[in-house]
């Protein structure tokens, strides 16, 4: 009797080695493919890391002061010219600027830019403007002017005056004014530490440092 091939034991044998020699070399050539390819992929990333970054060009640094200079003319006893930096503050109705306290003997005067956002009148009634000394004293502000050349008025707490002591300057957006303090005596106890300035009618103003400094030369 005949056996197939197929069903010989030896031969089984034979071809099932032969069958799992292969896999095993398959499952050899997988596994090194693998790492090969880990081992190409860390090498690209390590290139990667190691490359330097781009150089972004930078915009050059541009100094900019945080309060332009501009200049102003200070009509007080003639013309005189002076230079500062300062920002319009907010007081309510109006912008403010402080422009300077200038001292000139024992006397000094302070000059500030109102800016309206609204129709305002800037009055000496009921007007809280005034200075105050380091130890918080208040100091006597005598005076409001328009910075016209022409005269000042008396600062009143009251709304009661005769009217030839009341000053009204009524103005509208765009339009913006320059008013004067005067601060007679100044130098009569401690330094002064700051102004306030109000447009009057009971507003209750906006506070500067004072930066006192020699009132210039008359230009006229």
């Amino acid at each position: 009797m005949k056996v197939h091939w197929l069903k010989h034991p030896l031969l089984l044998a034979i071809l099932g080695g032969i069958v799992a020699g292969v896999f095993i070399l398959l499952a050899a050539e997988l596994q090194a493919q693998a790492t090969r390819d880990a081992a190409v992929l860390a090498a690209k990333q390590q290139a990667q890391l190691s490359r330097p970054a781009p150089q972004v060009p930078s915009a050059p640094i541009v100094a900019r002061p945080e309060n332009p200079t501009h200049k102003l003319t200070i009509k007080y006893e003639g013309s005189h010219a002076v230079e500062i930096a300062s920002a319009f503050q907010d007081g309510g109705d109006y912008d403010v600027r402080y422009e300077g306290c200038y001292s000139q003997a024992d006397w000094a005067i302070c000059a500030f830019t109102v800016r309206p956002k609204r129709t305002i009148t800037v009055t000496n009634l009921e007007n809280r403007s005034h200075a105050t000394r380091v130890d918080g004293t208040a100091v006597t502000t005598c005076c409001m002017y328009a910075n016209d050349g022409g005269e000042g008025n008396p600062i009143l707490t009251s709304r009661d005056a005769d009217d030839n002591d009341v000053m009204r300057h009524t103005f509208s957006p765009p339009d913006s004014q320059t008013f004067l303090l005067y601060i007679p005596d100044y130098k009569k106890g401690k330094p002064l530490d700051s102004v306030l300035f109000s447009r009057g009618q009971g507003d209750v103003g906006v506070e500067f440092p004072v930066m006192l400094k020699p009132l210039p030369e008359s230009v006229r």
